[in-house]
């Protein structure tokens, strides 16, 4: 598979995969969310002290809603962060140029930044989903609510993700990039 966008791949995946921002970012995005997890969990038991009787599927329903909420949350907040500084970091670093001058188009650059940074917020939800497998172990939930959660999470991500690359382009730095794709 030799497509043109290859060597923009590369270089993204390269670039966002080194060090450990990659490994302390995914850490930090399941944390959270296994944070809220607790926090809910314990909070929907807490009401069984209050004379209510839960039962199990009660407890599945309301785990998967905030995990979903929570997902979505943190996913709305982090898809533009892969890419608000695409573009805006290549005229910071004076790279831009060389990156005009290679054979690729305006569109296949911006292409391939793009799918770089969804496949690093789809590595960010495949690494939720031994989570919501835990709110399948309470029932009231199925594989078929879990799948439009993450539809629509992962639709939510493109469009965050593709704010954040308009943001990039827009201005020549990141952090006024930023500044702009937040507020």
């Amino acid at each position: 598979m030799n497509t043109p966008l290859m060597p923009i791949l590369f270089k993204e995946f390269r670039t966002q995969l080194r060090g450990n921002r990659a490994a302390l970012l995914l850490t930090f995005y399941v944390g959270l969310l296994l944070i809220a997890l607790g926090l809910l969990y314990r909070s929907v038991v807490g009401q069984v002290d209050f004379g209510a009787p839960l039962v199990s599927a009660q407890i599945g329903q309301a785990l998967f809603t905030g995990l979903a909420l929570a997902t979505q949350g943190l996913t709305i907040y982090l898809a533009p962060a892969t890419t608000v500084n695409a573009i805006s970091g290549e005229h910071e670093r004076r790279t831009f140029d060389m990156l005009l001058k290679t054979p690729l188009s305006a569109s296949q650059v911006l292409l391939g930044k793009l799918l770089a940074a969804l496949a690093f917020v789809l590595l960010l939800l495949v690494a939720a989903l031994p989570l919501f497998s835990i709110v399948v172990l309470f029932g009231g939930v199925e594989i078929w609510d879990i799948s439009r959660v993450l539809v629509t999470v992962l639709l939510s991500a493109i469009m965050g993700s593709l704010l954040g690359l308009f943001c990039s382009v827009v201005t020549r730095q990141t952090y006024a990039a930023t500044l702009i794709c937040y507020a």
